[in-house]
């Protein structure tokens, strides 16, 4: 008796664990590169996305009508209020002894307790009170649309992770730029702009007191902030191993943290070059200048 042969047709396989894991491959993260070629990704991405030098140029020549400059003044205030709160919580989570150190500068720099003997806050003020602005509209100011992404990206990265804070705080600050593009017409810590703008708008000494802090300081940054990157990825220094402090080997050790110290350098690099470039087109409407 014949028997027919029975035909079953042949299924796709069904997703299984790995399918899906090769599915989401493109998530994972990369594994760590060597330190000096991360740092080299890190500078390329300011060179890949320059800074205009307008702002700068028409602050030091007098091109922006006083009341661009209370405009302007107004929202500047507002971007550089929390700073110094920021930045000490940022180093308030470094790990490292050795680095908790060297970033504690940078705090009492911008609180008026090193090098800056007036804090830089009060002496923004009197920039903005020899332009009319009150210390009560500054604080009344609701500011510019551009403004207000970059002024809070920041503080969310300085409130956030020591990783995330460090770079808005200090890598990615105007004077550890100006040392990557070595160009200094972008930047407002370049040299000079202090008296270029006090023979611009026919300003006291006391009244530019905080532009010569920031060139003098560049932007209040003085430390070797891209040698602090190669720190974070060595083992701990001998003299950090003491009582009171936790063991930390490396700070940066997977290709996540990285990619997470990338995202926050990148994001707020981008984001103030849109605040000036919002800005400078609000001051050149109030100028009448095209």
């Amino acid at each position: 008796m014949a028997i027919a042969a029975a035909h079953h047709a042949v299924l796709s396989a069904a997703p299984n664990a790995s399918a899906f894991l090769d599915l989401y491959a493109f998530e994972r993260p990369e594994p760590p590169r060597p330190v000096d070629a991360f740092i080299d990704e890190l500078k390329a991405l300011i060179r890949a996305h320059l800074i205009g030098g307008q702002l700068p140029e028409a602050l030091k020549y007098g091109t922006a009508s006083r009341e661009a400059m209370q405009r302007w003044i107004k929202d500047y205030y507002q971007f550089i209020r929390m700073d110094a709160q920021g930045t000490a919580a940022m180093s308030a989570r470094c790990r490292r002894r050795g680095v908790f150190l060297t970033l504690s500068q940078l705090v009492n720099r911008k609180t008026g307790f090193h090098q800056v003997t007036t804090p830089p806050l009060q002496l923004f003020v009197r920039f903005a009170e020899a332009f009319g602005v009150t210390p009560a509209e500054l604080d009344a100011h609701y500011a510019a649309p551009e403004t207000m992404p970059a002024t809070f990206t920041r503080l969310q990265f300085q409130f956030s992770t020591f990783e995330e804070g460090y770079v808005v705080s200090a890598l990615a600050a105007e004077g550890s730029l100006l040392d990557v593009v070595r160009d200094e017409r972008p930047w407002l810590c370049q040299r000079g702009i202090a008296e270029y703008m006090k023979r611009a708008y026919n300003l006291s000494d006391d009244a530019v007191a905080y532009w010569r802090a920031y060139e003098d300081f560049r932007s209040f940054v003085s430390e070797p902030v891209w040698d602090v990157v190669f720190r974070l990825h060595r083992e701990i220094e001998p003299f950090e191993q003491e009582e009171g402090w936790e063991y930390v080997p490396e700070v940066l050790q997977t290709g996540l943290q990285r990619r997470i110290f990338k995202r926050a350098y990148i994001t707020k690099i981008l984001s103030e070059r849109r605040k000036d470039e919002g800005l400078l087109r609000r001051m050149k409407q109030l100028s009448g200048t095209p």
